[in-house]
């Protein structure tokens, strides 16, 4: 019962981080405020569904749940990267 509840909390941040990614702010001063933690959030919420993948049901699920964790890390680091370091005026 606890390594399915490991999971299920897997899987719940695996989409928590999918849905940061895609979060655009509006104009309202205090969502721009907040985009600026926000960036980092994928981040923690991809490593805490890795350490409860890693916690959780042994077999394909996990593997499955770490791989797209890390896939979709790997694509936001590159994301991140780029929007932080390559878009500076020279």
């Amino acid at each position: 019962m606890q390594k399915r509840f490991f999971s299920i909390l897997s899987v719940f941040f695996f989409i928590m981080t999918i849905l940061l990614i895609l979060y655009i702010p509006n104009q309202r001063e205090w969502e721009n405020a907040l985009f600026e933690y926000i960036l980092e959030f994928p981040f923690i919420f991809g490593g805490l569904g890795i350490v409860s993948a890693l916690l959780g049901v042994k077999g394909s699920t996990k593997i499955t749940l770490i791989l797209l964790i890390s896939i979709v890390m790997v694509w936001y680091l590159f994301v991140y990267l780029m929007g932080t370091v390559g878009f500076q005026e020279p």
